[in-house]
């Protein structure tokens, strides 16, 4: 296996992570193989294992880095709307971010069978660390005001549940209606 000086290192997990998306957007996590990874990134199959140790793994790599894209535009989101109340500040961050998800399609794919086979194929600890991001953006929340009535790792959970059903009615045209009585739902019971 070749050895990779820092530079090349960088363009090569940069070539990774740009193509994995794309790769992975097009046809789903289970269709893309190392192979096809290490080939959009001018690598042997060998070589990608010297970057990840697995295409779980970059996949979700792929999908913390969207969601703190997402969760670092929120902070500006929420700071030019921190004077609403803060039942309607919640309702209506939940709902921008719900709209936002849909500018990255990797994350709209994700459906239950695709988070089965993660939950099956990476380690637990790795797969805690995505509550943990979520349950950071949370905490989050709660610097501008909003209280919630349960703890983080809960509310996280619920937004997470509430995420992986709306692809099912993302297009349906009361798909917006179902989001918003979902989301009124959670703040009513949560905030």
């Amino acid at each position: 296996m070749p050895k990779f000086n820092d530079s090349e290192r960088l363009i090569i997990n940069d070539l990774l992570l740009e193509n994995g998306e794309q790769l992975f957007t097009a046809f789903g996590l289970k269709k893309v193989t190392v192979s096809d990874l290490a080939k959009s990134a001018n690598i042997s199959k060998g070589s990608f294992y010297a970057f990840y140790p697995s295409k779980e793994h970059l996949y979700m790599t792929i999908n913390f880095s969207m969601q703190q894209a997402i969760f670092a535009e929120m902070n500006d989101e929420l700071a030019k709307h921190r004077s609403m109340e803060t039942e309607k500040l919640t309702l209506y961050i939940f709902k921008w971010m719900f709209e936002k998800v849909k500018e990255y399609p990797l994350l709209l794919n994700m459906d239950n069978e695709t988070i089965q086979h993660l939950l099956r194929r990476l380690p637990k600890k790795f797969m805690d660390a995505h509550t943990l991001d979520d349950a950071k953006m949370i905490d989050n929340l709660k610097k501008y005001g909003i209280v919630f009535r349960s703890e983080t790792v809960v509310i996280a959970k619920v937004v997470q549940g509430i995420f992986s059903c709306t692809k099912l009615f993302m297009n349906d045209t009361d798909g917006d209606k179902v989001l918003t009585i979902l989301l009124e739902g959670l703040v009513n019971q949560l905030v």
